[in-house]
């Protein structure tokens, strides 16, 4: 994506209902966090507790972290505070503190402090040097068609610095609109998560570049029907897939099996097998499936494949009340996906 439209998208970023609803209560709380992270040394191991389990559980409005991880981080608190006193020191290099606390085998690593969350502790502490690095940040890098900055083989503080000098070329886009490192994960996450961004980005790179009366207007609907069923399955997931012997999958600190992020795009669920630790790519459908979902549950299974499954299968349950016949003969060379109906039952006694 050209330079123009990405500027084009951030002024709409700026002049969205997202963004008038929630930068507000987000500058509150980034003045609220960075006060307490600041004095780090100086509050006790109580209030160190209660301080980050309010921040880890409510994301500050910027991420969801899986909560599974949350008492093992701060269950010893001397060595917490030591890790976030060494991640904040700025008079040691950025690429070494980042490698050490995210790093599995790093001098200050901590079992479930990962990317987003150290980097959220960076922005913090200054929004004008430092931003989120999570999931949502990459997919925003494919919605405007960016490369990944860096090389597999990179460390982790070396992913880091890479992926904020990527971050700081947008911050250049638009500099007369004096954004700083929160706007920038709030926008990525925008376009890449939000119902009202997709439709600018649609909007911007249609070809005829004539936008929807929706976007000049400002006014965004959204069908509410298949988020309502998501949610009834997250809630109920154990009672929905026992029969099935799937769980939702936990190996990720920084966000559950549910709404799983990749840079392929959001997984509805990701499921392990209980028997076999194999992985399971749930795609939830409303109403009838036809060929781009088989596409998209594709994309989901060869990712997973790549990056999570290391020797595991991958295979894919596609949930819908039904499915065209173009389909279904599609499905018949994936022995790996495997379609099934659901419905959903309502009973007054």
């Amino acid at each position: 994506m050209d330079e123009e439209k990405i500027k084009n998208l951030l002024v709409k970023f700026l002049n969205s209902q997202q963004y008038d609803k929630w930068n507000s209560p987000r500058r509150e709380r980034y003045q609220y966090n960075h006060s307490w992270i600041s004095e780090i040394t100086s509050i006790s191991d109580d209030q160190l507790k209660v301080k980050f389990i309010e921040y880890y559980n409510g994301g500050e409005g910027r991420q969801s972290l899986n909560k599974i991880w949350r008492d093992r981080i701060i269950r010893d608190a001397v060595k917490f505070r030591s890790m976030l006193v060494y991640l904040l020191d700025e008079t040691v290099p950025l690429q070494e503190r980042f490698s050490n606390v995210t790093s599995s085998d790093g001098a200050k690593h901590i079992e479930g402090v990962g990317r987003a969350l150290a980097s959220a502790f960076l922005m913090d502490l200054n929004p004008q040097e430092y931003c989120i690095w999570n999931s949502k940040t990459e997919m925003g890098f494919s919605v405007i068609e960016w490369d990944l900055p860096y090389e597999s083989s990179d460390n982790e503080g070396t992913k880091y610095v890479k992926v904020l000098e990527q971050l700081n070329r947008l911050r250049e886009i638009g500099a007369e609109l004096k954004i700083n490192f929160d706007d920038v994960d709030f926008f990525l996450h925008w376009i890449s998560a939000e119902d009202e961004g997709k439709k600018a980005v649609e909007a911007t790179t249609s070809e005829n570049g004539v936008e929807s009366g929706l976007i000049e207007t400002g006014v965004y609907f959204e069908a509410p029907e298949e988020k309502f069923v998501q949610k009834i399955i997250e809630n109920n997931f154990d009672s929905v897939f026992g029969p099935l012997n799937l769980q939702l999958y936990e190996g990720d600190p920084e966000q559950s099996g549910a709404q799983f992020s990749t840079p392929a795009g959001t997984i509805d669920f990701l499921a392990i097998d209980k028997a076999t630790s194999n992985f399971v790519v749930i795609e939830l459908k409303v109403g009838k499936i036809g060929d781009s979902v088989v596409g998209q549950i594709l994309r989901y299974v060869g990712y997973v494949k790549e990056y999570l499954a290391k020797d595991k299968e991958v295979k894919g349950l596609i949930l819908a009340e039904d499915i065209d016949e173009k389909s279904a003969y599609a499905l018949k060379l994936l022995p790996f996906v495997e379609f099934r109906k659901y419905k959903l039952n309502i009973q007054i006694a």
